[in-house]
C-alpha cells in the first residue's frame, strides 16, 4: 500500500494537517459568508417591499407620480385605455436601450395604448438629457424613491408593467423588451380576443 507524501504542514488547533484542508476551511469560510450576505439581502429586500405589491389579475397601485412637466396625476385617471408602464433610469444601460424601441410602438399606437415612462435616475435635468437623447414623446414622471416600483413588486431594471383599460395588472416583464417583442406583447395582452 502506497501512501501520499505531505509536503506542507500547518498546525490547526495544535494539530498538525495537510495544507489541502486550509484550502477545504477557505472554501468553507466563504460558502458560509455568501449564504449569510444571500440571507441579509433577502431579508432587507423582504422588509423594504410594501406589504402588498400588485399581482397579476389585481387593481393597479393606487399612485401619484410627479411628471416631468409639472403635472400630476394618477393610474385611475387612464382608465379606459390600455397602459404600458416603463420603469427606467438613465444608470441602467438596458433601459436607455429600448427606450427608442418604446417609442416606436407608442408612435404607432397612437391612443390606443397609453404609455407612460417612469424614471428613476437622480435628477429631473438628467431624466430631462436622457428624453432628448432617446427621443421619447410620452409622459414621463418621476419615481426618486422607489416606492411606485416597488408597490408594483418591481425587482430589476428595466421594468415594463401592462395595465388593462379596467385598471387591473395584466402583466409584468423585467428586462429589455424590443420593438417586436414589445408590439406582439401588447397584441396579445390588449388586442387578442
Amino acid at each position: 500500500m502506497s501512501r501520499g507524501v505531505i509536503t506542507e504542514v500547518e498546525i490547526i488547533d495544535g494539530t498538525a494537517a495537510p495544507a489541502s484542508n486550509r484550502a477545504k476551511l477557505a472554501l468553507l469560510a466563504g460558502a458560509v459568508a455568501l449564504v449569510l450576505i444571500v440571507v441579509a439581502i433577502l431579508t432587507v429586500r423582504l422588509d423594504s417591499e410594501p406589504e402588498a405589491a400588485a399581482a397579476q389579475g389585481d387593481p393597479a397601485p393606487i399612485v401619484q407620480p410627479s411628471y416631468l412637466d409639472g403635472t400630476e396625476g394618477t393610474l385611475a385617471d387612464l382608465r379606459g385605455t390600455p397602459v404600458v408602464l416603463n420603469f427606467f433610469a438613465d444608470w441602467c444601460p438596458a433601459c436607455v436601450a429600448e427606450m427608442p424601441d418604446f417609442e416606436r410602438v407608442h408612435a404607432a399606437l397612437g391612443d390606443d395604448v397609453i404609455f407612460v415612462g417612469l424614471d428613476r435616475s437622480g435628477t429631473d435635468a438628467g431624466s430631462h438629457e436622457l428624453i432628448d437623447s432617446t427621443g421619447i414623446t410620452f409622459d414621463v414622471a418621476v419615481d426618486r424613491d422607489g416606492s411606485i416600483f416597488q408597490s408594483f413588486g418591481g425587482f430589476a431594471m428595466p421594468t415594463t408593467v401592462f395595465i388593462a383599460a379596467d385598471g387591473s395588472v395584466i402583466d409584468q416583464h423585467s428586462g429589455v423588451i424590443f420593438e417586436q417583442d414589445l408590439t406582439d406583447r401588447i397584441n396579445a395582452l390588449f388586442f387578442d380576443d
